[in-house]
C-alpha cells in the first residue's frame, strides 16, 4: 500500500500538464501513487503520459463527467494512507510529500493539512506568496467566512474521508472543495503549513475567473452551513461574512448587531475539540473591547 495517494483533475490542461506531473514524480518522498483523473480532456493534454512508463502513475479515463466527479472517482481508486491534492496547472515543490507526511504523522490527530503558496504566472514567474491561517484555532474561525485552505496544498487521511462519507458536490462547484475541506477541519483537527509547498498559478481561464459569481454564491451556502454545524444556525445579520475584509477601524452603533453576532460564532468555535483559547484571545478582546465604545454591555 502506498503512503500517498496524489491526485489530480484533468480537463484540458494544455502543456501546464506536462510540468505538473513533473512536479510530483520528482519528489524526495518516493512511496506515492499518482491518480490523473481525466475529465473528458480534447486537447491531447494527456498524450504525453503514454511515454513515462512510471508504474506509479495511473490514469483514469472518465469522459465528461464535471470536476468533483473526477475527484470522487481518483479517491474511490485511491489505496494510500493519505490524499494530496495537486490541481492541473499547479506546481509541488520538491519536498511537499515529505514534509506534509512527517506532519502528519507526527500528530495523529489531524485529519487536514495544507500550507501557504507561491503564486506564479503562466511562465512559471513566482509573482507573490500566499499566506492561509497556520493553527487549527485560526482555521476554524476563518472558515466560517472563506476556505482557508489552498486546494493543491491539501493532504487528509483517507480513512477520514471515508469513515465520514465524504465526497466533491457538484452542485456546489467550483467551491466545492471548500465545503469539502470544512468537513474534514470540523470533524478533527487541522493545519496550514506557514511555508509554501506548492506554486499555485494564476491565468485567465482558471476556474475562479471564467466561474467568479457562482463560486462567490456557492462559498455563501457553505458560509450559511458552516454556521449551522456550530450550533450558530440563526439567520446572520446583512453582510456578516465581511469580516473577510476586516471590521471597522472605529465602530459604529449600526455594527453592534454583527459584532455581537461574531462574539457568538466566537463562542461556538472556542467550545470545538483542540482549539486553544489563547489563539483567539485577541479576537474577543477586540471584539469586546468595540461593544463596550459602543455602550452594550457583555
Amino acid at each position: 500500500m502506498p503512503l500517498v495517494s496524489v491526485i489530480t483533475g484533468v480537463h484540458n490542461a494544455g502543456d501546464y500538464l506536462a510540468r505538473t506531473v513533473a512536479s510530483i514524480l520528482r519528489q524526495t518522498c518516493a512511496d506515492f501513487e499518482y491518480l490523473v483523473a481525466d475529465d473528458g480532456s480534447t486537447d491531447g493534454c494527456l498524450d504525453f503520459l503514454r511515454t513515462l512508463g512510471d508504474p506509479r502513475l495511473r490514469v483514469l479515463k472518465l469522459g465528461k463527467v464535471g470536476r468533483s466527479q473526477a475527484l470522487n472517482a481518483a479517491l474511490a481508486e485511491a489505496k494510500g494512507e493519505f490524499a494530496a491534492i495537486l490541481d492541473a496547472d499547479d506546481l509541488a515543490l520538491p519536498d511537499r510529500l515529505e514534509r506534509q507526511t512527517a506532519l502528519m504523522r507526527a500528530d495523529p490527530e489531524l485529519t487536514v493539512a495544507g500550507s501557504s503558496c507561491l503564486f506564479m504566472d503562466e511562465q512559471d514567474r513566482s509573482t507573490d506568496v500566499y499566506y492561509v491561517p497556520a493553527g487549527h484555532s485560526c482555521i476554524l474561525w476563518q472558515l466560517l467566512f472563506h476556505n482557508p485552505f489552498v486546494h493543491s496544498s491539501a493532504m487528509f487521511r483517507l480513512d477520514a474521508v471515508r469513515s465520514l462519507g465524504l465526497a466533491y458536490e457538484p452542485d456546489l462547484e467550483p467551491s466545492e472543495d471548500y465545503e469539502f475541506l470544512a468537513r474534514l477541519a470540523l470533524a478533527g483537527k487541522a493545519a496550514n503549513d506557514e511555508r509554501p509547498v506548492v506554486r499555485y498559478r494564476m491565468h485567465q481561464r482558471q476556474l475562479s475567473q471564467t466561474r467568479q459569481q457562482l463560486q462567490l454564491d456557492n462559498a455563501e451556502r457553505i458560509h450559511r452551513r458552516n454556521l449551522g454545524r456550530l450550533g450558530c444556525g440563526e439567520a446572520p445579520p446583512e453582510r456578516a461574512r465581511d469580516w473577510l475584509w476586516g471590521l471597522p477601524v472605529t465602530p459604529k452603533p449600526e455594527h453592534a448587531p454583527l459584532l455581537e453576532y461574531y462574539l457568538r460564532m466566537l463562542g461556538a468555535v472556542e467550545g470545538r475539540p483542540h482549539v486553544r483559547l489563547q489563539d483567539l484571545a485577541f479576537l474577543r478582546a477586540s471584539l469586546e473591547r468595540d461593544l463596550r465604545a459602543l455602550g452594550r454591555g457583555l
